[in-house]
């Protein structure tokens, strides 16, 4: 969120276009981070998982709590699927804009 908020220089420029100054590539950023979600999800998944496997309790118990976890793998699919969209549909102008359609009216466009 900071990086978002602070992406151009000056700040001033982030929300307001018309302030001469220069951003960083937010198409770029959101690339990265579809990527880095999906990975991070995983690892959230996949180790406690591993340490229910070395749990001493009946197997029910561990089938109810390694059935719970993979309720989450839910986190996983969508932070999947998000990367295969912003993939697919880079290339379609204003997908990956980051634009607030409510200075759009003030500014007259």
């Amino acid at each position: 969120m900071c990086l978002i908020a602070f992406s151009c220089q000056p700040v001033e420029k982030t929300y307001n276009s018309f302030v001469a100054g220069k951003c960083i590539n937010l198409t770029s950023y959101f690339m990265i981070s579809a990527v880095g979600n999906p990975i991070l999800d995983l690892i959230a998944i996949v180790i406690p998982i591993l340490m229910l496997v070395r749990l001493h309790v009946n197997t029910r118990t561990k089938v109810i709590l390694t059935s719970i976890f993979f309720i989450s793998s839910c986190t996983f699919i969508v932070s999947a699927v998000r990367v295969w969209a912003t993939t697919l549909f880079q290339h379609v102008p204003g997908f990956l804009a980051v634009a607030d359609s409510s200075w759009e009216n003030y500014y007259g466009s």
